[in-house]
């Protein structure tokens, strides 16, 4: 993960989360872009996929900025990297750094795990609707 985020401004600011999921490899890197191209009343704009190498399990967004409401908004940049642990295991860790942003200059940090975390629950949610197709 430090390679990953290796030059992210501020990315010692916030925390790495790791899940293992008791889902294959292939399911969980569908469910991981499907997380990301979503959009939502709280994230009007779908992530931005910078870096794609599934041979070592890399997913990277841009800083992506998501509108909530008229003047203010959201930022989030993610680093993920998924793992086989078995053929019905997988590994994924985050690393999410996100901030409020309310007028042009005025940033705020969200907690140190909350990005990473909410991410992890998107995913397990992906997976949950992808289990019941």
């Amino acid at each position: 993960m430090a390679a990953l985020t290796r030059g992210i401004p501020d990315v010692e600011s916030f925390h790495e989360r790791a899940k293992v999921f008791d889902s294959s490899f292939d399911d969980v890197w569908s469910a991981a872009q499907q997380t990301l191209s979503r959009t939502s009343l709280l994230k009007r704009q779908a992530d931005r996929i910078v870096t794609v190498d599934r041979d070592n399990g890399v997913l990277v967004t841009a800083p992506t900025t998501h509108s909530r409401l008229l003047g203010e908004s959201f930022r989030r940049q993610l680093a993920i990297l998924i793992e086989r642990v078995t053929v019905t295991a997988t590994r994924v860790t985050v690393k999410g750094l996100c901030y409020d942003q309310r007028g042009m200059n005025e940033w705020t940090r969200w907690d140190p795990d909350r990005c990473s975390d909410h991410f992890i629950q998107e995913l397990e949610k992906a997976l949950a609707e992808a289990g019941k197709r």
